[in-house]
């Protein structure tokens, strides 16, 4: 009987989901009721265990503009997540991406008009659920300039193991223009050290590097990390952006031993060998070395596995054996 009765409940809940979710006419029903309220209606109904919910009050409290403020930095002070991140689903309606310098000049008015907003935000980093981590790292990188007091700790959450709060903490470090040297360097290595790495915040940590030029310097811990990245790239694997770290590795002047391990690995390494643009990459650079006949072995065993690859039709054009082929001439 108890089971039949949680389960009956479970579909309850479902139910109400699904309809919130379905189409115009959920939409439009229940963003209507909640649009109808209060604020302090809405503060009431923000700790729902139904996400659809807690979207449509918080896009219900975000209409209400600058007079919200005082009913949301009292729920992003709530002991209840699901409080925190309807609050933080409601300011992420009122600050939406934009490259629009009119909206930007508009929020940044409107961030003015939210005494401790950034303190409030900074304070959600240390939240013990992820959703509110990541949501408060993600809202602190809409407010550029603004949220420097929060980059440190941003910096530390580049090292967490839970992705979202990862990728958003870097995407929001990304965005701080004006944070420390040390402050990018401690947040790009979180990310390149992880085992998990992914699309995302490899992307966003790369772009630090690019835009910070030859401002970032090669430490000893931000080689490692680049050579952690491409020795247990994780999921970033499947991006472009191991070749940039490779690229990235050679203009800092990495030790070459390491270098050349590394190059060779690539080459020869079952791991890279369907991932064509590491392999074009550390081409590139072999060729341009004074000791480059090292990789000739290397190079011809590569060579032996992509033919056999194309002979069970693993893959389907020519275009890395092109690549291999011309770098062996080359070396030898």
């Amino acid at each position: 009987m108890k089971l039949l009765i949680a389960s009956l409940l479970l579909i309850c809940i479902s139910t109400v989901a699904i309809a919130e979710s379905a189409g115009p006419f959920g939409e439009n029903v229940f963003l209507a009721k909640y649009k109808s309220m209060t604020l302090a209606e809405l503060r009431k109904e923000m700790a729902s265990d139904v996400p659809t919910r807690r979207g449509f009050v918080g896009e219900a409290i975000a209409e209400h503009g600058v007079k919200a403020w005082p009913t949301l930095k009292d729920a992003l002070s709530d002991s209840d997540w699901r409080t925190r991140s309807s609050a933080l689903y409601a300011l992420e309606k009122m600050f939406p991406n934009s490259r629009d310098r009119k909206e930007k000049a508009k929020q940044e008015v409107l961030r003015n008009s939210m005494p401790g907003l950034i303190d409030v935000l900074t304070k959600g980093l240390s939240n013990k659920h992820y959703w509110v981590r990541s949501g408060s790292a993600g809202l602190l990188g809409k407010m550029g300039k603004a949220a420097k007091p929060a980059a440190d700790k941003l910096a530390q959450l580049c090292a967490e193991e839970q992705v979202w709060v990862r990728t958003s903490a870097i995407e929001a470090l990304n965005n701080i223009p004006n944070a420390t040297l040390d402050t990018y360097v401690k947040g790009i290595i979180g990310v390149f050290n992880n085992k998990r790495t992914g699309f995302g915040d490899s992307r966003f940590a790369m772009q630090i590097i690019r835009r910070q030029g030859d401002k970032i310097k090669s430490s000893k811990e931000l080689e490692n990390a680049l050579f952690h990245f491409v020795t247990y790239p994780g999921e970033g694997m499947w991006s472009d952006n191991l070749s940039t770290a490779i690229k990235m590795l050679v203009d800092f002047k990495a030790d070459p031993k390491r270098l050349a391990g590394l190059f060779k690995k690539v080459l020869t390494d079952p791991l890279y060998e369907q991932r064509g643009a590491q392999r074009s990459a550390v081409c590139k650079e072999i060729v341009k070395l004074d000791n480059a006949a090292q990789f000739a072995p290397s190079l011809k065993k590569a060579l032996a596995r992509e033919k056999d690859l194309l002979a069970r039709k693993m893959i389907k054009t020519k275009d890395q054996l092109k690549v291999l082929q011309q770098t062996l001439k080359q070396v030898q």
